[in-house]
């Protein structure tokens, strides 16, 4: 075995072309516009390893200058070593958000070894405890063989290391990073000290970069001025801000983006050009096969409650003669979409059977793992609402109703297995929270039955949770809150593996399913943003395919090679958009 191993951390190439974006970026010669860079990528896009690289690359000349490594440098660092002793600031929403990020660095820079599914158990159990002492390594679990997957190691690894450890870890790694909340409190609302963010003059320009998680969440009034005073006290600091739903949910509807671009430079007509690294929208990384498309499964009740039906109902009650003949055509379409002419509100009882049907029809796997995401109890009236034990106990007979006659592929009832993740940090605190997530994450999606975490108020961003088939949607999303759609959908996206290249794969692979109990899906189409595409993305698409063409030929889609059959695919998408205003122009040359 190699004594001195070194980082084996691959990115992906459209990851790649990122960090370039963000390294030209950042070391332009130009101090006017060099302190501020954005990405925009859709959840499962790989934000975090993103930010995880330029954590890697950041350094302090000695001329002063805050500078980035290109890769070639940073692959020759021992991992056993200190990786980075830059001061670094990450900001995230939520404590889930740090613990994932602080696994991410664990398990794919620390613990990523080249050739572990070639190494035997004892090899990996010796190095581990020569390397990592302080872990107290027992040893990976005897199921684990010398013939076991990359994948199955790893896990094995995990399993033995504490979340305390996976922090004592990382400050080994990183013995410059900070880890904060944009909150700055801790759950119970008591302050502590060394909770807020730094925004003190007498720290001006401590951190040499900021990565601010799920940037969208910066505007919020809570602690937007905690963000602003950083970013003032900071005029030398480099500024990420990484996000999938750049846009604020709140009546500003702003582009945060633009107004952290704004923060950093006092400049209120700054263009997106000066300081967007990348911008890649859901519907785009999907076509690309960068990321996955989930199955959406309709469930056709929740067609009855909605805006749409309800208007069509109404004027077909208020209509006379033709126009009433004609509205009730649209009308009896809809009731057989539904399958059913709704009488009043639906029994919630009933509305349980019928989702049950929709179940046991549609599930692809009966051992498989969801997220359910359920309405708020914090909102309606203060008189109906309950505590959030009882609420949870309450959605937890709701959907073991609902599983009642699922059965196996062997005619058995399935089993159902329901746990719970929340805000409430007086029933559950974010140790608690994380606890539960991670054995979440550590059940078999093969065995077992069905698991469901079901989500109050949590998760909505930013975490994502490995190996689940699936999400449920019971809550209710208002057309106007697109941010909240695309972050819970987000959920059931991942990033396609780049070992399955064929063209059937890139459009077949996702095995996730969301179930959508509250027509959602219908309430954000009819608001088009299925609809809304990046011209920027497709330029810089244009622009790497032509460099490709020219290096290499025409991509084949069938390649086993990654990034030409990612190209491929790219570029029949361009094709099939494009092709009618070809067409058009070529039509008019002829007249």
């Amino acid at each position: 075995m190699e004594e001195n191993k070194k980082i084996n951390y691959n990115l992906r190439d459209y990851q790649t072309s990122i960090t370039n974006n963000i390294r030209e970026i950042f070391n332009r010669e130009d101090s006017k516009y060099n302190r501020f860079a954005g990405v925009n990528v859709p959840t499962g896009g790989g934000k975090s390893f993103v930010a995880i690289e330029e954590m890697l690359e950041v350094f302090e000349n000695e001329n002063g200058d805050i500078r980035f490594k290109d890769i070639g440098e940073i692959s020759n660092i021992d991992r056993t070593k200190e990786i980075n002793d830059t001061p670094i600031l990450y900001i995230a929403p939520s404590h889930e958000i740090l613990s994932q990020v602080k696994l991410h660095i664990v398990k794919n820079v620390i613990l990523n070894i080249d050739g572990l599914e070639n190494m035997s158990v004892e090899e990996i159990n010796s190095m581990i405890k020569d390397d990592f002492p302080f872990l107290n390594f027992s040893g990976i679990d005897e199921d684990i063989t010398d013939s076991s997957s990359e994948s199955d190691k790893k896990k094995a690894i995990m399993r033995q290391i504490t979340p305390e450890q996976v922090t004592e870890i990382v400050k080994k790694a990183f013995p410059g990073l900070e880890l904060k909340c944009y909150a700055g409190v801790k759950e119970n609302g008591e302050p502590e000290e060394d909770e807020y963010i730094v925004t003190e003059e007498d720290v001006k320009d401590k951190f040499k970069l900021v990565i601010l998680d799920e940037a969208h969440r910066v505007g919020a009034d809570t602690w937007s001025e905690n963000v602003k005073n950083l970013i003032r006290n900071s005029v030398k600091t480099k500024i990420l801000a990484i996000t999938a739903t750049p846009k604020r949910t709140d009546d500003k509807q702003k582009d945060m983006m633009q107004e952290i671009a704004k923060m950093v430079y006092n400049d209120e007509t700054i263009l997106p050009d000066v300081y967007m690294a990348k911008e890649i929208l859901v519907l785009d990384a999907m076509r690309d096969g960068i990321v996955t498309s989930p199955e959406v499964v309709d469930y056709a009740p929740a067609l009855a409650k909605s805006e749409e039906y309800n208007q069509i109902r109404q004027k077909y009650e208020t209509a006379k003669g033709k126009s009433k003949t004609e509205i009730k055509k649209v009308l009896d379409q809809m009731h057989e979409i539904m399958g059913f002419v709704p009488e009043g509100r639906i029994h919630e009882n009933d509305e349980d059977k019928k989702i049950g049907e929709n179940l046991q029809q549609n599930l692809k796997n009966k051992n498989g793992k969801f997220i359910a995401f359920i309405p708020s109890n914090k909102t309606g009236n203060e008189e109906d609402k309950i505590g959030t034990r009882e609420y949870f106990s309450n959605w937890e007979k709701r959907i073991r109703n609902q599983f009642e006659n699922v059965v196996d592929d062997n005619g058995n009832p399935v089993n159902v297995e329901v746990s719970f993740v929340t805000s409430d940090s007086s029933v559950q605190n974010a140790k608690e929270n994380s606890k539960i997530l991670k054995d979440f994450e550590d059940k078999s999606n093969t065995i077992g039955g069905i698991k469901i975490l079901v989500a109050i108020d949590k998760l909505n961003e930013g975490v994502h949770v490995d190996g689940i088939d699936g999400c449920l949607m019971y809550r209710r999303i208002g057309k106007d809150s697109s941010t909240l759609f695309l972050q819970e959908t987000g959920r059931c996206i991942s990033s396609m593996d780049p070992k399955i290249v064929t063209s059937e794969d890139f459009i077949k692979q996702s095995k996730e399913q969301i179930f959508d109990f509250s027509g959602n899906f219908l309430r954000q189409i009819n608001n088009n943003i299925g609809g809304k595409v990046s011209r920027r993305y497709d330029l810089e698409k244009i622009g790497e395919i032509a460099e490709w063409i020219k290096n290499n030929g025409t991509p084949d889609i069938n390649s086993k090679n990654l990034r030409e059959a990612r190209y491929a695919v790219a570029l029949k998408r361009l094709y099939d958009k494009y092709e009618t205003y070809s067409q058009r122009r070529y039509s008019n040359n002829i007249r």
